[in-house]
């Protein structure tokens, strides 16, 4: 019998050594996120939505997710936003400020109410 070698162009990344300090400021370079789906695709799909399936959504306190209304989402500061959050921190480092990301300033800033 043959044997079969399956070959992949991914490359097998070796993980991010542990860090003690928060990722230093990364200024914008004009880089850009590439976007798989446009936002009105979740408007869309919203707008589809039983009344079942609204329910659903409610009962889970993500109601207020189903009003948003989203047009446009800025790449160019998506990409800086990612580059600059330290997910080990919980850290959104902005240069010469730090803030830091909890549970709580989500739900504030999304206008969602806070799950029982």
């Amino acid at each position: 019998m043959r044997s079969i070698r399956i070959l992949s162009k991914k490359t097998i990344k070796k993980p991010e050594p542990i860090r003690t300090e928060p990722r230093l400021f990364y200024d914008y370079h004009h880089e850009a996120l590439m976007l798989r789906s446009s936002p009105s695709a979740f408007i869309d799909t919203v707008r589809k939505f039983t009344a079942a399936r609204i329910a659903d959504v409610k009962s889970i306190d993500f109601g207020s997710l189903l009003d948003m209304k989203v047009n446009y989402i800025s790449t160019h500061l998506g990409f800086w936003l990612l580059r600059n959050y330290d997910e080990q921190f919980n850290i959104l480092n902005i240069g010469n400020h730090k803030i830091p990301i909890t549970r709580d300033l989500v739900y504030e800033i999304n206008q969602v109410n806070e799950p029982n």
